[in-house]
């Protein structure tokens, strides 16, 4: 009886030996995965005052200084940015209107930008073409027709900073 079990034990010896061989491999079994991220492009525009005045002017005035205005935009943008205006006309408290197309703005390393009659939209007053943090200043200049009725004139200059 004793020779009947010898293999019998050997054999579940060989079965449970084999499962354990098995179970050590998976174990060690290297395996990856890839891993991915989007950083989305934020930008931001903050403007050193709330108005650009250009004081008392007088009719048949040409490129009156506005106050001084800066931009300062920052963008995590590899491209960089475009800085947009639009101004609109100024108005007094009749029908009285200084025209857009009376106004004009510089920039330090950008081109004189002035308004055409149809425009309704923003124009590019400035442009960089990296990410970062630039401080804008921004020179207004304001004609004033010569007809032009003594009153108080507004209007309202928008900024757009976009990613480009």
């Amino acid at each position: 009886m004793k020779r009947r079990w010898l293999p019998v034990a050997g054999a579940l010896a060989a079965v449970i030996t084999v499962a354990g061989a098995g179970a050590a491999q998976a174990a060690n079994s290297p395996g990856s995965v890839t891993s991915s991220a989007t950083v989305g492009s934020t930008i931001t525009l903050t403007l050193s005052a709330a108005s650009v005045n250009f004081g008392t002017v007088n009719a048949g005035d040409a490129d009156d200084p506005g106050s001084a205005l800066s931009a300062t935009v920052t963008t995590n943008d590899g491209h960089g940015f475009i800085l947009a205006a639009s101004p609109a006309d100024m108005t007094g408290n009749g029908p009285d209107v200084i025209p857009l197309t009376n106004m004009s703005v510089m920039t330090a390393d950008y081109a004189p930008q002035t308004w055409p009659a149809e425009s309704t939209g923003y124009q590019p007053v400035d442009a960089k073409t990296a990410g970062g943090t630039y401080n804008l200043f921004q020179s207004w200049q304001l004609s004033v027709p010569g007809a032009t009725p003594a009153d108080y004139y507004t209007g309202v200059i928008s900024y757009l900073a976009t990613a480009s």
